[in-house]
C-alpha cells in the first residue's frame, strides 16, 4: 500500500482550515469504514448483506446509552458497541448460514428494519423521533481536529485488517466460498465457521464505527437507519470498486462530497447521481477503482513503448 494518501490526510487538516470541509472528511472516513466492512462480507465472500445500516445504528445506540447511564468512559463504549453490532451478526448468522442468494438479503434488510423499528418505537429508552441527545463527546472541545484523527485512525486500522486479509490465504478461502461453496467445503474449508468470522469482523467494524459516529454528532435519531442509507452504501461500494481495498474507501469519499457540493440544486442531486452511477455501471461495472490502475498502466505502458520507440530510433 502507498503511504502518500495516508500523509496527505494526516496534513489535511492542517492545510485546510474550515470547519465545514473537515466535517465532510470525517462523515467520509466513517462511511469509508462501513463500507468496506460490508465489501468484506460482500464483496470478498459474496454474502449480499442489506444490514450494515442495523450494525452501524446498534453501534451507535449501544455505545451512546452505555455512556449517558453507566459513566463508563466513551472510548471504551465505542468498542462495546463494537461488539454489540458482532453479537448480532452472530445471532442473525446461524440461520443465515442456511440461505442463499436474495434469501440472504432479505433477511438482513428485516434485520435492520428490526433495528429501525426498535429505535422508532423504544422512546423510553431511545426517545424515538424525539431523538437521543445528551451524549458525551470524546473530547472536551468543540474543535473537529482530534474527531478527524480518530477517524483516520480507525479508517487505517480497518483498511490494514482488509488489505493482509486480500492477501492471506484467507481470501483464497473467501473466494472459494464465493465461486464454489460445496468445492470449497470438500477442499477442507470450514464454510460455516469462515462466514461466520468474516460476519463478526464486518459488524464489529460497523458498530464501533456507529458508536464513534454517536459522540461525534452528540445526536442520534431512527431516520439514519432508513433503508436509504443502505442504498448508499451500496452505491458507495460499486462507484469505488466491489471486492478491492481502496475501491470502497474511493466510494465513500465521492459520494459523500458529491452530494454535499450539490446540495444547492436540491432533490435533483440525485438524479445526476443516479445517471453517474449508471454510466460507471455500464462502461466500468469493476468499478473507479479499477479503471484509475487500468488507466495508470497504459499510460505507463505507452510512456514505456514510446521510450523503446525513441531508443531504437536513436541506434
Amino acid at each position: 500500500m502507498s503511504l502518500v494518501p495516508v500523509a496527505l490526510l494526516i496534513v489535511f487538516p492542517l492545510l485546510i482550515h474550515s470547519p465545514y470541509v473537515v466535517h465532510l472528511m470525517i462523515m467520509g472516513m466513517i462511511w469509508a469504514v462501513v463500507v468496506s466492512s460490508w465489501n468484506l462480507v460482500a464483496g470478498y465472500v459474496g454474502i449480499f448483506s442489506l444490514g450494515q445500516i442495523g450494525f452501524f445504528g446498534l453501534g451507535g445506540y449501544t455505545s451512546a446509552l452505555i455512556s449517558m447511564h453507566t459513566g463508563i468512559s466513551p472510548w471504551f463504549c465505542i468498542v462495546l458497541g463494537g461488539l454489540m453490532g458482532g453479537a448480532c451478526s452472530i445471532f442473525i448468522g446461524i440461520p443465515l448460514l442456511r440461505l442463499r442468494g436474495a434469501y440472504i438479503a432479505m433477511l438482513t434488510l428485516a434485520f435492520s428494519e428490526v433495528v429501525h423499528f426498535l429505535d422508532s418505537n423504544l422512546e423510553g429508552l431511545t426517545r424515538g423521533e424525539m431523538s437521543l441527545w445528551g451524549i458525551p463527546p470524546l473530547f472536551d472541545t468543540a474543535e473537529k481536529m482530534p474527531y478527524y484523527y480518530t477517524a483516520l485512525f480507525l479508517l487505517i486500522i480497518s483498511i490494514i485488517l482488509f488489505y493482509r486479509f486480500s492477501k492471506s490465504r484467507y481470501r483464497l478461502a473467501a473466494t472459494a466460498i464465493k465461486e464454489a461453496e460445496h468445492s470449497a467445503e470438500s477442499l477442507g474449508v470450514n464454510v460455516k465457521k469462515f462466514k461466520l468470522g468474516v460476519f463478526f469482523v464486518s459488524a464489529f467494524f460497523t458498530g464501533m464505527v456507529g458508536g464513534f459516529y454517536a459522540h461525534y454528532v452528540l445526536l442520534l435519531s431512527p431516520t439514519f437507519l432508513k433503508f436509504s442509507y443502505m442504498i448508499d452504501v451500496l452505491a458507495m461500494g460499486i462507484l469505488g470498486g466491489i471486492g478491492t481495498v481502496i475501491g470502497p474507501v474511493i466510494g465513500a469519499f465521492l459520494v459523500t462530497f458529491f452530494l454535499e457540493s450539490f446540495r444547492f440544486i436540491g432533490e435533483y442531486r440525485f438524479f445526476i447521481y443516479g445517471i453517474l452511477l449508471i454510466l460507471i455501471i455500464l462502461f466500468k461495472p469493476q468499478g473507479l477503482y479499477v479503471g484509475i490502475v487500468d488507466l495508470t498502466k497504459r499510460l505507463d505502458f505507452s510512456g514505456k513503448k514510446k521510450m523503446l520507440i525513441t531508443h531504437g530510433s536513436c541506434r
